[in-house]
């Protein structure tokens, strides 16, 4: 999946809590294998939780996605 890669490297940005929902907002940060071209994606994932454990996680190319997915904004 990531075979263009050189590198590849996830810092988190934010954490947001709201009820049974926990937002990440990430970015993954890459530079290409031959190139060494950079290249960053920022992210977001939705994970809902029940009764103590993690049950669904849904993925959003872009942030603001995520945020506005639990009626937050960014």
């Amino acid at each position: 999946m990531w075979r263009w890669c050189g590198t590849v490297r996830i810092e988190l940005e934010e954490v947001f809590e709201a009820t049974d929902l926990v937002v990440l907002i990430a970015s993954a940060v890459a530079s290409g294998a031959a190139s060494g071209a950079p290249a960053t994606v920022r992210f977001g994932q939705v994970f809902t939780f029940h009764e103590g454990k993690m049950i669904v996680v849904d993925g959003y190319w872009e942030a603001r996605e995520a945020v506005e997915a639990v009626g937050l904004r960014e």
